[in-house]
């Protein structure tokens, strides 16, 4: 953790840059999970918490939120395997 530390903030805005472009299509699934996955780690860690404190909300509104929504091809998916 320690040598990931100084890249920490670099690696959060390119992620966090990579969320809010990229289109909710069914293709990038994985790269979208994969990058909330990554931020909930960092947000999730006691040494980092204050880091991202103040920026919690808009994480949520801005990248979570967005990413609850069902598209067609989801009830679909659903629908072919409940």
């Amino acid at each position: 953790e320690e040598e990931f530390r100084p890249f920490i903030n670099n690696f959060t805005e390119c992620t966090w840059s990579l969320l809010m472009v990229t289109p909710a299509q069914v293709k990038y699934d994985d790269l979208v999970v994969v990058s909330i996955k990554f931020i909930t780690q960092l947000v999730g860690n006691v040494r980092l918490m204050d880091l991202f404190r103040p920026t919690l909300g808009e994480i949520a509104m801005k990248i979570v939120v967005p990413n609850l929504n069902l598209r067609e091809s989801d009830l679909e998916r659903f629908e072919d395997n409940p």
